[in-house]
């Protein structure tokens, strides 16, 4: 009388043990071998329901480790007991950014972190002055798994203090020359008498731009120029000189 001896442990394993950052797709995998008709993947040990079939299956992204089951049926008409295989999860906070105040951004890392701005690389440290409008994106790698934050910023400009706006130079002869600007701005330029030159009225200045009128055409004086920016208005007094 013979006797046949069905190996039930006759599943290898590609990747016995896998290791992934939370909430990454990962695939798990057995190699075929011959005789094998179909694989079951299982939650546990004891789990009856069947969770995928096949030689390989991707869970659902995983927040934490855990161990899955899987069985072969042989063609022999056994089937082989169920074999662990572990998925160990990283566990980590993702890097969040935190605006401290109207300029400076904190990243939620004290190390670790790359700071772009529009693509750009623009720092290492945990907390970053932004000084330009764009993109900001915090990216931390922790125990080799990177996670990113990301702020769209618009960077604000203290408001020119017109009491200290001052126009040069005074007595002026040809070019009446302005200060930078935080924004657009109007001029009037006013006669002593109150009549406001329509040659040089209503001139819009850009912003971070230095602008200078050409008074050459007006008559020997006393003008007033009349700065406004929104509700903020400056009159200065000056002279035309020949």
């Amino acid at each position: 009388k013979s006797t046949v001896i069905i190996e039930k442990n006759a599943v290898d394993w590609s990747i016995p043990h896998v290791s992934a950052c939370q909430g990454e797709t990962v695939t798990l995998q057995v190699n075929s071998i011959p005789g094998v008709l179909a694989y079951y993947w299982f939650e546990s040990e004891e789990s009856v329901d069947t969770l995928a079939r096949g030689a390989s299956w991707t869970p659902p992204p995983l927040q934490k480790s855990q161990t899955f089951y899987v069985s072969a049926a042989l063609s022999s008409g056994c089937d082989t007991g169920r074999l662990p295989v572990s998925v160990h999860i990283t566990n980590f906070d993702a890097a969040k950014i935190t605006l401290i105040d109207s300029g400076t951004l904190s990243s939620s890392y004290l190390s670790g972190n790359e700071w772009l701005l529009n693509g750009e690389l623009v720092s290492n440290e945990s907390k970053l002055w932004a000084n330009q409008t764009g993109t900001y994106v915090l990216r931390v790698d922790t125990l080799g798994c990177v996670s990113s934050d990301t702020l769209e910023f618009i960077a604000t400009v203290e408001p020119t203090d017109l009491k200290d706006i001052k126009i040069y130079p005074n007595p002026v002869n040809d070019y009446l020359n302005f200060p930078l600007l935080d924004g657009p701005a109007q001029v009037d330029i006013i006669e002593n008498s109150g009549k406001v030159c329509l040659n040089l009225a209503r001139v819009d200045l850009p912003p971070q731009q230095k602008v200078r009128i050409d008074v050459k055409g007006l008559s020997e004086g006393t003008y007033f120029a009349v700065i406004r920016m929104g509700q903020r208005k400056k009159i200065i007094k000056f002279i035309k000189a020949e």
